[in-house]
């Protein structure tokens, strides 16, 4: 189901990838990054129309998305789901 993968996931380095489901996509926005449309292939794997963007989502042994791998040029990132918030103004 594609609405448990929506949310917010947080790359090495600190960029933040957001997650938005629609009816039979996934769009996938990087920091500063235009979105990207993706399609499943498989069971929590998805890639962009190219071939050039893969998405793997981790799961939990009980099931909940706790993660994804994204593979960009050949290289894969690990990112944490988490839950992003707008820092309060000091």
């Amino acid at each position: 189901m594609a609405a448990d993968l929506a949310g917010d996931y947080l790359l090495q380095g600190g960029m933040l990838v957001r997650i938005r489901s629609g009816e039979r996509t996934l769009a996938l926005q990087m920091t500063a990054r235009a979105p990207v449309r993706l399609q499943a292939f498989a069971p929590d794997r998805y890639t962009d129309a190219e071939g050039s963007c893969e998405v793997t989502f981790q799961r939990s042994s009980k099931g909940a998305v706790t993660g994804l791998i994204l593979t960009l040029a050949g290289i894969d990132r690990t990112a944490s789901r988490v839950l992003w918030t707008v820092p309060a103004i000091q």
